[in-house]
């Protein structure tokens, strides 16, 4: 088959779809991150871009060891955005940390549509940084939700299956995002190889209720932090990497 991955220049999208490439090396990939945003953003609070920063860092250490090129799609609605994706002749999107919103115009490329993997359990983590609102909600479980993007709502789509793991309040936020894509990754190759094998996926709707979590603001980190959890950890990330073999 030929798959677009749809990413982000961080270090999760980076360990993650280099992960799931690597496990299906009989199909043909193109890589497309979302890019900067074409409008001017307001700042992140201090804590966010230490943050950012540190993730740059480990995102520059690794090579992204994917055949088939990587390109910026900040736009992939636009008929531009559209061309770059029918031009690979796609049979599936994998969508994972891509930061924009998909359309009907780019949904209905794929002749076996997107799939998405979610850092958080569905419905109730939609949205951004779910791992870090889990955590400050006190929560004893995270997880990854793999599910069908149908249309441009966010993170609503049904269900192929979720992952599940225990929180590390030990580790950071980042550590703890990182430790759920393993399980969240060979979830995803088991499904797209039963896609190429002509299998239909199961798939079940999300009838609960969700919540729509947004960029946490300076007091939600200071609570974060007054908890004594921690964004990121240079010594933790390195750990992960160590401890899967990635370096």
């Amino acid at each position: 088959m030929n798959i677009i991955l749809l990413g982000h220049d961080d270090i999760a999208s980076k360990i993650a779809l280099r992960f799931i490439a690597s496990q299906l090396p009989e199909h043909n990939y193109k890589l497309f991150l979302s890019g900067p945003s074409a409008a001017a953003e307001t700042p992140p609070p201090e804590q966010l871009a230490r943050l950012s920063m540190l993730d740059k860092t480990f995102y520059d250490s690794l090579p992204w060891n994917i055949h088939g090129g990587t390109d910026e799609l900040p736009a992939p609605n636009s008929s531009d955005g559209v061309t770059a994706l029918r031009a690979f002749e796609p049979d599936l999107f994998i969508s994972l940390r891509y930061r924009r919103i998909l359309k009907p115009v780019s949904i209905e490329i794929p002749q076996h549509g997107v799939l998405n993997l979610h850092s958080g359990l569905l419905p109730q983590y939609q949205g951004v940084m779910a791992t870090f609102w889990a955590m400050l909600n006190d929560d004893e479980e995270i997880g990854c939700t793999l599910h069908t993007i149908v249309d441009e709502t966010i993170d609503t789509g049904p269900i192929i299956g979720l992952s599940r793991t225990s929180v590390r309040t030990e580790w950071s936020y980042l550590a703890n995002v990182l430790e759920l894509y393993p399980d969240g990754c060979r979830m995803t190759v088991d499904a797209i190889r039963k896609i190429s094998a002509g299998e239909t996926l199961e798939t079940f709707p999300q009838t609960a209720a969700g919540h729509y979590y947004s960029v946490p603001q300076p007091d939600d980190l200071e609570r974060f932090l007054a908890m004594g959890l921690r964004l990121a950890d240079a010594n933790d990330l390195q750990d992960f990497l160590d401890r899967h073999g990635l370096i």
